[in-house]
């Protein structure tokens, strides 16, 4: 009772005391000189903060210059803390394959700082590029990273990595009645091409001649490997370009683009969680591509019950049903200087053991995929630590890759020579018989284990549409002379905007 009456004088005396306080400081809270007392106090205490701001500043400043200073050697691009080179590789994407060239002309293997403290190695060294692909293919191939950005478009690693399944490819692609398929079905589309380049030139006019090959390479693989006639290519130059199958080529196209990004993309596993961004898109140009796939499968099982099993094997059902098709009767369009006749004729004519006869062109056809290869910067994951035979150690750590450069190696002197820039098939001529390179400079078709399977059929097709439009036309680029063609950042290289050309025809 007596500790409850003290707690409550208490009590009184402390009110009694801020009520006196209160009482005593408002003459003086309305005096200037309390203004002026709070203004200091603010005053010193921004003073403060500012001081401790620009302290702050000026450190940080001196560390990221120190931190600069010390990659003033560095043979690669520069990087930051915390993200790398990121903003440096996003602000060359669209021209990667001649920003790297810039590097490697100082240094056959560099290696570029991504976020998360991930590594990117870039070689073109034919040592590295041996031990890669041969000596130590085991510990760099298509694993993890690779088929976790890739696995939308080239399906389950399980089933790319079957040792089974690559010989099966590989004997498929490699027999004669494939190859001469896919010659025969190769010649009805560049006879196409001709007809229409004909027309073309006699208006004296250009056309996208990237698009003219696309549509054939497209019907191509539909009679080969479907033994399907997707005719996406138009009957005369005045015709509708028929649009039915191009909505799949397009979204191929566009979900290419955006699987490349996700290599340089350190937030796309996110973008896709939330489905936003390109991820998006991705996800509604994959539907179109299923949609297509699984029509045409459906498709061709009707055909094949329609047999009722006579035909076990697309290519058998694509013999049965296109035999001397592409050879039929075409409108011919008034011109009369268009030799439609002899441009089927001289197809007629082009055997694998006649092109084979044919030295010059290979060369020509090699040369081409040297500087312009089809895959420009193949990656590869890495799965254990290893040190190069040129001396780069590379670590195996989740998300670090190794790249090789086709297209940064066919342009460096010191692996081809001072012409490497230049257009020359005689590099490949000697004694008047074609002498191709080591596999391991020559990397269009990768080497050793990892050889392309479709690496004979691609030359000879190659051979067929160059030895008919070769021998009838004459080609002039369309663009300002001074303007190099942009390519388009995607799996493969393909030239921006198309390539328009000036067909004319040959005396």
């Amino acid at each position: 009772m007596e500790q409850q009456q003290q707690l409550g004088l208490r009590f009184q005396m402390v009110h009694s005391f801020k009520h006196d306080l209160q009482r005593d400081l408002s003459p003086f809270e309305k005096s200037s000189n309390y203004k002026s007392f709070l203004g200091i106090i603010y005053g010193s205490m921004t003073t403060g903060y500012l001081l401790q701001f620009l302290g702050a500043t000026v450190v940080v400043l001196f560390c990221l210059v120190f931190y600069r200073w010390r990659q003033r050697n560095l043979i690669g691009p520069k990087y930051w803390p915390m993200i790398g080179s990121m903003l440096l590789v996003f602000g060359n994407y669209q021209h990667m394959h001649d920003w790297i060239l810039d590097f490697l002309e100082g240094s056959r293997t560099f290696r570029v700082q991504m976020p998360f403290r991930r590594l990117y190695y870039c070689t073109v060294d034919q040592a590295n590029v041996k031990h890669l692909l041969d000596s130590n293919s085991i510990n760099y191939r298509k694993g993890h990273g690779y088929f976790t950005r890739m696995e939308v478009l080239v399906g389950e690693r399980d089933l790319n990595a079957s040792f089974l399944m690559r010989r099966w490819t590989a004997s498929e692609y490699s027999h004669s009645t494939t190859a001469d398929m896919s010659a025969e079905a190769l010649k009805k589309s560049t006879c196409t091409i001709a007809r229409i380049l004909s027309q073309v030139a006699f208006e004296a006019g250009i056309v996208d001649v990237q698009e003219l090959l696309r549509r054939a390479s497209l019907d191509a693989v539909g009679k080969v490997a479907l033994g399907m006639d997707f005719a996406s290519m138009p009957n005369n130059l005045r015709s509708d370009w028929p649009r039915e199958h191009m909505e799949f080529c397009t979204a191929l196209d566009s979900a290419t683009e955006i699987v490349m990004k996700r290599f340089i993309d350190p937030v796309w596993e996110l973008k896709r969680y939330l489905n936003i961004g390109e991820e998006a898109m991705l996800a509604k140009h994959m539907k179109v591509l299923n949609d297509f796939i699984y029509n045409v499968v459906s498709d061709r099982k009707c055909e094949l019950d329609h047999f009722h099993g006579q035909i076990y094997d697309l290519a058998q059902a694509y013999r049965a049903t296109a035999e001397g098709e592409w050879c039929g009767d075409w409108d011919v369009e008034t011109f009369s200087f268009v030799m439609t006749d002899r441009i089927r004729d001289y197809a007629r004519l082009l055997t694998s053991e006649s092109l084979n006869e044919l030295p010059y062109l290979h060369a020509c056809i090699t040369e081409t995929l040297r500087l312009y290869p089809v895959v420009p910067l193949d990656p590869m994951d890495i799965e254990a630590d290893d040190i190069l035979p040129e001396g780069c150690t590379v670590k195996g750590k989740k998300g670090n890759m190794v790249f090789l450069s086709p297209y940064a190696m066919a342009r460096l002197p010191a692996i081809w020579g001072p012409d490497a820039m230049s257009f020359n098939p005689q590099r490949w001529i000697h004694g008047g018989k074609f002498v191709p390179e080591s596999e391991f400079k020559f990397v269009t078709f990768q080497a050793g284990l990892y050889t392309c399977n479709l690496k004979d059929v691609i030359y000879q097709n190659c051979k067929v549409a160059a030895a008919i439009l070769g021998r009838f036309f004459e080609f002039v680029y369309g663009g300002a002379l001074n303007h190099q063609p942009r390519y388009r950042m995607t799996s493969t290289l393909v030239v921006e905007n198309g390539l328009k050309i000036y067909p004319r025809l040959r005396d």
